[in-house]
């Protein structure tokens, strides 16, 4: 009789909700422009006269490859799981013989490319604009929504990549003082466009409060980066901080920090398909 009085149950009701989920775009478009930052890395060997032995040739051509497929999509795990081992072995290799760069990478690159792609090789990276969704339902422009894990481990590596970015140019003697930089502009470290600014009537305090104002920024970014209030204006001056170092370093490679970003810009969704009372 008691079970007659009690309200019946609202066929809305979820009573099982599945793990979070997320939209790919954002991880499909970090993993194109992977493809295509890692594509420019292994063909500027080729092309700027840097020596190199025939079996580095094989495996520069080899990374090349990789990177197309990674580009589009194509075998996409696999893919991902062979260029990290790749960016391993390189490493080691470079700890061996106690370098810090060969003609193919750097420690600095492989050091931030290894967790990059093995995190990447189980986002699902591939679940949107790719050879998989061809395959599975024939259209590139076909998605599916995945897990939000890997997406939120990408972001810390990212933050804890500007961290170590930030302490480096709060230790590191070249950007004690605005003098130093100036010098290093002019010498092997700085681009044709970065020596003639250094050559310029530009006073030292310019450099010298442009040095702090870069410290200062770039530690606030790891931070800035998760608060949805200032997040915007920080992704904006990360974009022309990379640009600036680019310019006048010629150090292209780390502007996959910036392909990255557009991941925090992305909330996590219920995924629709929970079961529902009838």
């Amino acid at each position: 009789m008691f079970g007659m009085l009690e309200t019946p149950p609202n066929t809305q009701t979820v009573t099982k909700r599945s793990v979070r989920s997320t939209p790919p775009q954002a991880l499909a478009f970090f993993r194109i422009a992977c493809g295509v930052i890692l594509l420019g890395i292994w063909l500027a060997p080729l092309f700027n006269g840097t020596i190199l032995s025939e079996g580095e040739h094989l495996l520069l051509l080899g990374m090349i490859l990789m990177a197309l497929f990674l580009t589009i999509g194509a075998w996409f795990r696999y893919v991902t799981v062979y260029l990290a081992i790749l960016y391993a072995l390189e490493l080691a290799l470079m700890m061996q013989a106690g370098i810090e760069t060969n003609g193919v990478t750097s420690i600095e690159q492989a050091a931030l490319f290894i967790p990059v792609l093995l995190v990447l090789a189980f986002s699902g990276a591939d679940r949107a604009y790719s050879y998989t969704m061809y395959l599975r339902y024939g259209s590139p422009w076909e998605w599916e929504d995945v897990h939000s894990l890997p997406q939120q481990l990408l972001k810390i590596i990212l933050a804890l990549s500007y961290l170590y970015i930030g302490a480096f140019l709060l230790w590191q003697p070249l950007w004690m003082s605005g003098m130093r930089l100036r010098s290093a502009l002019v010498g092997s470290l700085g681009t044709m466009l970065g020596a003639r600014l250094a050559r310029s009537d530009v006073p030292p305090a310019f450099f010298q409060w442009s040095l702090y104002i870069t410290k200062a920024l770039v530690l606030m970014l790891p931070f800035s980066l998760w608060m949805k209030q200032i997040r915007m204006i920080f992704i904006v001056i990360g974009v022309l901080l990379h640009v600036a170092a680019g310019i006048l370093f010629g150090t292209w490679w780390p502007i996959i920090l910036v392909a990255g970003l557009p991941l925090f810009l992305v909330s996590e969704i219920s995924s629709p398909k929970a079961k529902v009372v009838q």
